[in-house]
């Protein structure tokens, strides 16, 4: 059977976005999948292999597999979709990818140009294995995000016993661990510190530390309150207002 044309642009569509995303993730461009995590790395370079073999069975013209593997990326795309909505994130890029290969999939069933039964037996496999590996993932992550947040504190503690000066003990020190290709770090520097600076006067101290120093800071700015809370990326202005403003009426240790 002949392999339609609009479904082959559609697969390579989704090679070119898996490679945009990975790059987005190389680079920490994305404040969605930017995280340069292994998980989220990891992800994209699948993506790619998957996508580039479909176009090489696409051109070879085997059907089957062909509609099978559209069919299994489409069932992994839910899951993707799925964790991104859970996470309050939404990636142009990604959600771009997942339309597309809903689409193929879509057409191949109103078309009728795949076997029904292919479809099946690809797209629930692939949903069923990705969420499982999603699962898996999500636990080891947040292991991961407990032992960050763990030397995050330690961090913040230390930093604001050895660089405050003397005067400046009573004051609750802010530390934010930027990069400087990072644009959501200077996002902070000229739109939210202007804004802590007026509201909070000389309650807050705000230090700058270069996140290569580190060996623990994955996702630029992390940001850790006066009272040792972290924040991997950059949150909302009022979700770090209100969390530096209850950490200021705590005992200062």
């Amino acid at each position: 059977m002949n392999i339609p044309r609009a479904h082959r642009w559609l697969v390579l569509a989704g090679l070119a976005l898996s490679a945009a995303a990975l790059a987005l993730n190389v680079t920490e461009a994305c404040a969605s999948c930017g995280q340069r995590s292994w998980v989220s790395i990891t992800v994209a370079a699948a993506g790619v292999l998957a996508y580039a073999a479909l176009a090489v069975i696409a051109a070879r013209g085997l059907a089957g597999p062909f509609f099978a593997g559209v069919s299994a990326a489409a069932g992994v795309h839910v899951v993707l979709v799925v964790l991104m909505i859970s996470a309050g994130r939404a990636c142009p890029v990604c959600i771009t990818a997942a339309v597309a290969s809903f689409t193929n999939m879509g057409l191949a069933i109103v078309r009728r140009v795949a076997d029904l039964r292919v479809v099946q037996r690809a797209f629930f496999p692939a949903l069923l294995a990705s969420a499982g590996l999603a699962y898996g993932a999500i636990v080891t992550q947040g292991a991961q995000q407990a032992r960050t947040a763990a030397a995050a504190r330690q961090a913040a503690l230390a930093a604001r016993a050895d660089h405050l000066p003397a005067e400046q003990k009573k004051r609750g020190l802010l530390l934010i661990y930027e990069h400087s290709a990072c644009s959501y770090c200077q996002d902070f520097r000229d739109q939210y510190a202007p804004a802590l600076h007026r509201e909070f006067a000389d309650r807050l101290a705000i230090r700058y530390v270069d996140a290569t120093t580190t060996d623990w800071v994955r996702r630029t700015p992390t940001i850790c309150t006066p009272d040792g809370r972290v924040y991997e990326g950059l949150p909302s202005y009022e979700e770090l207002r209100a969390a530096v403003a209850e950490s200021l009426r705590l005992p200062k240790p």
